[in-house]
């Protein structure tokens, strides 16, 4: 039995000693701090931390099972199964309950005159909505698999229709993905330069190549002529922090960078696969006017809770 198994079982336990704590203070008339019961005198202490004593855990861990055990029954049950460590489901269930409380604010939020939240087909809206030469820099991360070729494609398409002269295309790449990526978006737009974001901690291994990545490419063109007075450095240390990012978390720090370095404030920001809406937050920060569109509801009410 682990460690994380131990203190679901103080958990089940803990009924029992906080039944004798109370008969305790009742035959001693004694009173405690509100909500927290004695026990006998040979086992002083909160009933949590009795219960964590007799089964080999600590009082902390016991309180985490709890809480587990009271909001996720399933994820508790996973735990006695020894399926998942209490350490990953308190972050799994802290994750829920701060994505659960984003959404309720994006219920709540009024779209602004600066900053247009979307839910549709990118291709599609943009083709309707989206005027020619009228956004100054599309910031995007699409996914990279075979199957979404078709949409590179059509992010190409359409980012020379609607971006001005000397406008920006700032499209995030996986490594196994980048001559496609090149490839398709070289025929609409003109290359500019691949960027670098190294990644911190120990990276990602890919055991088919044997390889762990230490940084994320990043792949820069733009629609002639080409304009570009701000030098800029192409190797990038991501050091900040994604909590609410999908599969492939980029920090934000990133994403400022890059509106910084190729837009300017009053710019027109478009982002046609915005998720979690990362570049959103950071372009209201940074007053880029700012179109967000993505075909998942429950993104877009994500969205619009981080602006809140």
């Amino acid at each position: 039995m682990n460690t994380s198994q131990k203190a679901l079982v103080a958990v089940d336990a803990l009924p029992y000693y906080e039944q004798v704590a109370k008969k305790r203070q009742k035959l001693s008339k004694g009173r405690g701090k509100k909500g927290v019961a004695k026990m006998p005198q040979v086992f002083q202490g909160k009933s949590r931390d009795v219960a964590a004593k007799v089964f080999g855990v600590s009082g902390r861990y016991v309180g985490y099972a709890k809480k587990i055990n009271e909001k996720d029954p399933n994820l508790a049950q996973e735990i006695r199964d020894g399926k998942k460590s209490i350490a990953k489901a308190v972050n799994q269930i802290n994750k829920a309950e701060r994505i659960s409380k984003i959404k309720r604010h994006g219920k709540k939020y009024k779209t602004k005159n600066n900053v247009q939240i979307v839910c549709a087909d990118f291709y599609q809206w943009c083709k309707e909505n989206l005027k020619e030469n009228s956004i100054d820099l599309i910031l995007t991360e699409p996914p990279n698999t075979k199957k979404d070729l078709p949409l590179w494609e059509k992010l190409a398409e359409e980012s020379a229709r609607v971006l001005k002269p000397s406008g920006f295309l700032v499209s995030y790449c996986g490594h196994r993905f980048i001559d496609k990526g090149v490839h398709i978006l070289s025929k609409h737009l003109n290359y500019h330069w691949l960027y670098c974001i190294g990644l911190n901690g120990n990276g990602n291994s890919f055991c088919q190549n044997n390889i762990i990545e230490k940084w994320l490419p990043i792949l820069i063109y733009y629609k002639p002529p080409f304009r570009q007075d701000r030098k800029s450095k192409e190797f990038l240390n991501d050091n900040g922090k994604d909590t609410y990012s999908h599969n492939n978390k980029q920090s934000e720090n990133g994403f400022s960078y890059f509106l910084k370095m190729f837009s300017s404030p009053s710019d027109n920001v478009l982002d046609p696969m915005m998720e979690t809406g990362e570049v959103l937050r950071v372009a209201k920060r940074l007053n880029r006017k700012f179109i967000g569109i993505c075909k998942d509801s429950d993104c877009i009410e994500n969205a619009k809770g981080r602006l809140m």
